[in-house]
């Protein structure tokens, strides 16, 4: 449904650039730095969607995505729901998969799956599902540290929970090594990296501006405010004698977190919005089920878990679909055709694929005419 509108006309996002370094690099270069710091993940996913013609790379690189997703909401509905109930553990699911920054952002875009992975990572790394299902986690850590250098925040976290709880077994013990890894490698490759502090992007940091619209200001105001009331309501836990490394508190922390560091590196964007609001609104549902059982504050969730619940779901439908952008350009299929069709003009080498232009503003690649006759026969040979 968040594709319908925009599938036929988006060139896989951000431009081809997965998919022409998937042509040019080998496995080695896997995990070098692209776009800023290692994402491997990404770039093995743009490795099998070589496999599919030029036209078709939009409609496979989403359902890549969508599958994906769905099995991130998966996991994230079962770790909460062993702190929760079912209905709790089921609304953070579906905040994940609508979140409303996502709603143009997740169309073919293998490269913001990584945002996906990561809030999965928090919530995996603060409850308790990280020991009954030893292998989903380790899998998920894995691919997560090697595809976002914010894989520091739940791997401190996790490091920190193992630490407090003299937890020594095999497992626990073995995901600890694989966050602090990765962690690690991704600390050490983005700071020798060109960008330094930037995470990716040009220079400019982009805050609330005049006319922002209440799509811009809720991608600002809800990440930060919703983990705060989050972080409240686990505190209110602590005061009532509970445990500090609760699931709640460590969710609500890992969320604070997140969008601080978030802000700072990359100001109001939309692709980390996609991991802060669903890791925020995990932390407020979680803690929320947890005071209800208490005596402080017990009214406050009733009245503030709907009142927030309600203000997401309703930016998600708002939301969902692309904007006019994304829609108004020429079939992305009718691109590709045309560019063929210059291709076998005599004494042409490369085209010019134009997917959007208004007034003097366009968004295109250039590509030669050799990858456009062996796109899906170069993986075969390769």
């Amino acid at each position: 449904m968040r594709s319908w509108e925009s599938i036929h006309r988006l060139i896989p996002d951000p431009g081809l650039s997965f998919q022409l370094a998937a042509r040019e690099d080998g496995p080695a270069d896997w995990f070098g730095r692209f776009g800023g710091y290692p994402q491997v993940f990404p770039r093995v996913l743009s490795e099998i969607l070589a496999l599919v013609p030029l036209a078709h790379l939009t409609y496979w690189a989403t359902v890549t995505n969508a599958l994906l997703i769905s099995l991130c909401a998966l996991v994230v509905t079962t770790a909460i729901q062993g702190h929760s109930g079912l209905k709790i553990a089921i609304a953070a699911g579906l905040v994940l998969v609508g979140a409303f920054p996502a709603f143009e952002g997740l169309v073919g875009n293998i490269w913001a799956i990584r945002w996906v992975l990561l809030p999965t990572t928090c919530v995996v790394a603060a409850s308790s599902i990280s020991k009954t299902r030893p292998i989903v986690s380790f899998v998920l850590f894995l691919v997560t540290g090697l595809s976002h250098a914010y894989i520091v925040i739940p791997a401190a976290a996790y490091i920190f929970r193992l630490y407090v709880d003299q937890d020594r077994k095999l497992w626990d013990s073995l995901l600890g090594i694989v966050l602090a890894s990765t962690g690690l490698f991704q600390t050490f490759m983005f700071l020798n990296g060109p960008r330094q502090a930037r995470l990716y992007g040009d220079s400019t940091i982009y805050w609330p501006w005049h006319d922002a619209g209440v799509y811009w200001w809720s991608v600002f105001l809800v990440p930060i405010v919703v983990s705060l009331l989050a972080v409240t309501l686990a505190l209110s836990e602590i005061r009532e004698g509970n445990h500090v490394l609760s699931a709640p508190s460590l969710m609500a922390v890992q969320a604070v977190l997140l969008a601080s560091l978030a802000y700072g590196q990359l100001g109001i964007k939309s692709s980390p919005a996609v991991a802060t609001v669903p890791l925020a609104a995990s932390a407020l549902l979680v803690s929320s089920g947890q005071v209800n059982k208490l005596k402080l504050f017990r009214a406050l969730p009733r009245i503030l878990l709907p009142v927030v619940m309600l203000g997401i779901f309703v930016l998600s439908a708002r939301y969902y679909f692309a904007s006019s952008y994304l829609t108004s350009g020429p079939m992305w299929g009718d691109v590709v055709a045309n560019a063929l069709a210059q291709c076998r003009l005599p004494d042409v080498g490369r085209v010019q694929l134009t997917y959007f232009r208004e007034g003097d503003f366009s968004n295109s690649e250039l590509l030669s005419c050799d990858d456009f006759f062996e796109w899906n026969k170069w993986f075969f040979r390769r």
